[in-house]
């Protein structure tokens, strides 16, 4: 079924570096794919969701740390997909790209997508995590399995 998620893989929008709570009510810590790539590709599998960023990417800015960005469970994903009853080619705007792979899910399953974000960072880098990675697939821009865009909307 088109945006099921099959085609397109999470591991390509999330971060390497991820944050999680290594007990009940601690302080997020990070988890560098680097230092461990196995716990991280276990996370990033799991079907739930995945911490991106903290503190709008200031880590320590608030003193503890406050997820600011996520990959939302993919589970989750899939029930708002299907909930939108998509046909092919219809108009999609997304609010808070975000990691970028949900606007992929919603282009996978034939939405022209347009997503909008208010972090800089966020709208410059995780929309082309997936089309630039080695292992992508070449894109066509013009296409309709690729969001149509992504734009940054300065936090007034």
């Amino acid at each position: 079924m088109p945006g099921d998620g099959e085609g397109v893989d999470r591991r390509l929008f999330i971060s390497e570096v991820v944050w999680i709570a290594p007990g009940d009510g601690e302080d997020l810590v990070p988890l560098r794919r680097a230092d461990d790539p196995e716990a991280w590709e276990r996370l990033v599998a799991a079907d739930e969701s995945v911490v991106t960023q903290v503190d709008d990417d200031d880590p320590g800015k608030w003193g503890v740390h406050f997820p600011t960005s996520s990959s939302t469970a993919p589970w989750l994903m899939r029930r708002m997909i299907e909930a939108l009853d998509l046909a092919p080619g219809m108009a999609v705007l997304e609010i808070a790209t975000g990691t970028g792979y949900n606007a992929a899910l919603l282009a996978e399953a034939g939405a022209v997508v347009t997503t909008v974000e208010i972090d800089a960072r966020l709208a410059n880098e995780a929309p082309w995590w997936h089309w630039t990675s080695p292992a992508a697939p070449p894109v066509d821009t013009s296409s309709t399995t690729s969001p149509s865009s992504c734009h940054y909307v300065a936090n007034a």
